[in-house]
């Protein structure tokens, strides 16, 4: 059964392109919060050769507004790296949402209850329910991007309530989830930062072959993960997720690799292979080209792709490279 915890980090990256989908929801005014006492300093690595130097930073898809997490150490990399790679670059434009959305759509009209288990339809129907969102907008939308959009939303939702003080069932409207514009993560603000200083900025993946790792999981994968969104939330394990207002920033923000690692290990299972292991070995040898060339270039991922026995960080290591914690 897929944990749900594990999947947290996958659901925040998505939730931007998701969470808009099934309810257009309304910005919620969010204060700030600062990072630990003691100050930010996310695990940054380095790897590098005679003339090439490349800054490994595993970000947060989604951050509290006002969240500091940016330390001196960060910002002169930031500041003096010639590029930058993320995951996806120009995650909040509209032409490359538009590029992904033909990888949610399923074709054709399935009901969303006729996908799980007989005995998950009532709850499924019942969370979906207390999301306000009409049902049918499921219908026609892949599994999987039904899971992980129905997860975002709750997410958020229990992120909008923290922020007012009130218990997500409680009840005021201001609880609805905030959009994810509302949400920024780390990705956003640093593009804009190196677009501002006409640094070059590009994406090891676009948003389509991320929305393909999803659409091309076996029907029997997707309905474990939708299955598992309705099963954490019977068990009040969804509620956990953002309800406290830490959505993993804090741990991610005091540099903990071994609370990064221990999260990702969770995540093991069918969906495993496709959606990380696979992923990281396709960057693993993305960076060891890109090695060839001079330069200094900041690669900012999602932090799960480098902690854990799987990460991007451990299989360098096995091809014989050396991957330098600086921060």
């Amino acid at each position: 059964m897929i944990r749900i915890k594990g999947w947290r980090s996958a659901i925040l990256a998505l939730a931007a392109l998701l969470a808009a989908q099934p309810a257009a929801a309304r910005p919620a005014h969010r204060p700030h919060r600062p990072a630990a006492a003691s100050g930010p300093h996310p695990a940054i690595w380095l790897l590098e050769d005679a003339d090439t130097r490349i800054y490994l930073f595993g970000t947060i898809h989604i951050l509290p507004r006002g969240f500091r997490w940016r330390s001196p150490r960060f910002d002169a990399i930031a500041r003096n790296a010639d590029e930058l790679v993320l995951e996806v670059a120009g995650i909040n434009r509209r032409e490359t949402l538009a590029a992904a959305m033909p990888e949610l759509a399923l074709g054709k009209r399935a009901p969303i209850l006729w996908r799980v288990s007989p005995d998950r339809r009532e709850a499924l129907q019942e969370l979906i329910e207390e999301l306000d969102i009409p049902i049918d907008r499921f219908d026609n939308m892949q599994t999987w991007a039904a899971a992980m959009g129905i997860a975002a939303v709750e997410i958020m939702r229990g992120l909008a309530a923290e922020d007012h003080g009130e218990n997500r069932h409680g009840g005021r409207a201001a609880a609805e989830p905030p959009a994810p514009a509302d949400l920024p993560g780390v990705e956003g603000p640093l593009e804009a930062e190196f677009q501002a200083s006409h640094r070059p900025v590009s994406g090891v993946e676009t948003a389509a072959q991320q929305m393909h790792f999803f659409r091309a999981l076996s029907f029997a994968e997707q309905r474990e993960l939708l299955e598992g969104i309705v099963d954490a939330w019977r068990s009040g394990e969804m509620a956990q997720l953002g309800g406290d207002g830490d959505i993993g920033q804090n741990a991610w923000a005091r540099g903990n690799v071994a609370a990064m690692a221990a999260e990702t290990e969770a995540m093991r299972g069918p969906l495993y292979d496709v959606l990380l292991r696979r992923r990281n070995a396709a960057w693993t040898d993305w960076l060891i080209h890109r090695l060839e060339r001079p330069g200094t270039l900041l690669f900012a991922v999602g932090a799960a792709h480098l902690a854990g026995s799987d990460s991007v960080r451990a299989m360098l290591e096995a091809r014989g490279f050396t991957v330098r914690r600086i921060q």
